[in-house]
């Protein structure tokens, strides 16, 4: 079962493009994101081989924008996971027995649409 969390979010979506040189940023925006997560009270006391973790708070940032190179348009992401390098153990993975769960994680991705 898993604990409790809560999650929220927050984003905001640049109305007009920004100027870069001769290029245009277009359908930029910027987001963060966070995720408490209890510790799970809800157990039987012999009812697994070790504690429950403690709660943890993540918090999570990403980028994205849009340009135009010649008739091709293309998406630039990044995202930023646990951007505290918060150490934790995450209830329902098997592995926190023996190891905390992933400390801060960069993604960047790119999308060429043709």
């Amino acid at each position: 079962m898993p604990a409790n969390n809560l999650k929220s979010s927050l984003e905001y979506e640049f109305d007009k493009a920004i100027k870069i040189g001769s290029k245009k940023l277009e359908n930029t925006s910027l987001e963060m994101n966070g995720t408490y997560v209890f510790k799970q009270n809800n157990l039987l006391e012999n009812q697994d081989f070790a504690p429950a973790p403690d709660a943890y708070f993540l918090l999570s940032a990403k980028a994205a924008t849009d340009i135009q190179l010649g008739k091709t348009r293309i998406r630039i992401t990044t995202k930023i996971d646990n951007l505290l390098n918060t150490v934790y153990r995450d209830y329902l993975n098997r592995l926190r027995y023996f190891a905390d769960d992933t400390g801060i994680n960069f993604v960047s991705s790119v999308r060429v649409k043709f």
